[in-house]
């Protein structure tokens, strides 16, 4: 009788609730989140999407692939018409010399190849935008889709991982 109290107390107080799985108990909904990314630093093997503006339209367009998200519809036509890091950390811009983005912020790339192409007197008042085109993110466990996932903004956080990984599941 002794031996079948303990393991009924054993079982039982192993089971939890549905209250004590949810993902934020008593959050306040009205409470903003703020969370401090750390800047995106490019790597050999990243592939970049670089958007080059100016007034010169004609030199500009030179350097621009033309595609739009609306035209593709998905990642891997960005990926086919990025430009790729190489493995010293530089990337081959045509008509400019290689230029060492390994190691800088999307910021500091932006403003290097800024520089570079009125230095080399290409194009002057340009403004540069840089993507990482090849960024992913891998969710394991307890999910409802775990895998890799490809994505273009500049920073994420866990809930909006967790979010395109289809949530947690009632066993996360």
């Amino acid at each position: 009788m002794r031996l079948l109290l303990i393991l009924l107390f054993i079982i039982s107080s192993s089971c939890s609730s549905k209250k004590d799985i949810l993902l934020i108990q008593d959050a306040n909904l009205k409470q903003d989140y703020n969370f401090k990314f750390k800047d995106i630093k490019i790597k050999p093997d990243d592939i970049l999407r670089i958007n080059i503006s100016s007034k010169s339209v004609n030199v500009a367009s030179l350097y621009n692939s033309g595609l739009n998200p609306s035209q593709t519809g998905n990642i891997l036509s960005y990926q086919i018409e990025g430009y790729l890091v190489n493995s010293e950390g530089y990337v081959n811009i045509p008509i400019l010399d290689p230029i060492m983005v390994n190691g800088l912020t999307l910021s500091e790339a932006s403003n290097k190849i800024q520089k570079q192409l009125e230095q080399e007197d290409v194009l002057k008042n340009s403004t540069v935008d840089i993507k990482i085109l090849n960024a992913y993110f891998t969710v394991i466990g307890e999910v409802n889709s775990p895998g890799r996932y490809s994505f273009l903004e500049n920073n994420m956080s866990i809930f909006q991982a967790l979010g395109i990984a289809g949530d947690l599941t009632i066993n996360g």
